[in-house]
């Protein structure tokens, strides 16, 4: 999400405002409360004040403003992103105890991720996101298949989708690396997602998979009488 920004009479600059809330952890649309400019060692900076529009708490995004000489603002360049985000709770995603349990390199990665989003680190975000899901995936098969994790670590993610997961999980599945492939590759299938997309599709996974490690310990633990 872009928006424009003052800094005075004249001069403006475009910048990448975050779509996550720190507070509440909810995709939003962020709405600019007021912002603030300052020096520092002569490189310039702005904070900005958001509003979240789902919890209405506020944050705040610091962005260094790019120069070509001494207190010279560059404000017809590219966007800007965010370099530091302050307000909330912090930049951590929790996951049921069965998701850290059958993928802790998930977990991590998902919130490298995460937080490289709040920093607004675009052009890494996606693929990350796809690189957390495929380590769940095959974590996951090896749980199920601890006898082939040799044959599983040397398979790519479509083929343990294809092969090693039950019916009701492998579509939706096969979305998440479709959509996560989008970000491996120099174009993109599915112009109409976004990376919101992604994490919602991993999110309908994550559900699943761990519904169906309950159910299996459920089954497993509870007998007849």
């Amino acid at each position: 999400m872009i928006d424009t920004i003052r800094l005075d009479k004249t001069r403006t600059i475009e910048i990448n405002k975050p779509n996550t809330c720190p507070h509440c952890d909810k995709g939003m649309a962020p709405v600019v409360v007021g912002c603030i400019r300052f020096e520092s060692f002569q490189q310039p900076f702005i904070y900005v004040c958001f509003e979240c529009s789902i919890c209405e708490q506020v944050f705040f995004a610091k962005y260094s403003i790019p120069t070509y000489d001494e207190f010279t603002y560059s404000y017809e360049e590219n966007v800007i992103g965010y370099c530091e985000l302050l307000g909330g709770h912090g930049l951590t995603r929790e996951f049921p105890k069965e998701i850290n349990d059958v993928s802790p390199n998930f977990v991590s990665l998902y919130n490298d991720a995460y937080k490289a989003e709040q920093h607004g680190l675009q052009a890494i975000v996606g693929i990350s996101y796809r690189l957390a899901f495929e380590y769940l995936i095959k974590d996951y098969c090896i749980k199920n298949n601890d006898d082939k994790k040799d044959e599983i670590l040397k398979k790519s993610l479509s083929q343990c989708i294809n092969e090693y997961l039950d019916v009701d999980i492998k579509d939706i599945a096969k979305r998440a690396a479709w959509l996560g492939n989008d970000y491996a590759h120099y174009e993109s299938k599915h112009l109409e997602m976004n990376v919101n997309d992604l994490k919602s599709v991993i999110d309908i996974c994550v559900t699943k998979i761990e519904a169906k490690i309950k159910e299996n310990n459920y089954i497993k633990n509870i007998k007849k009488v």
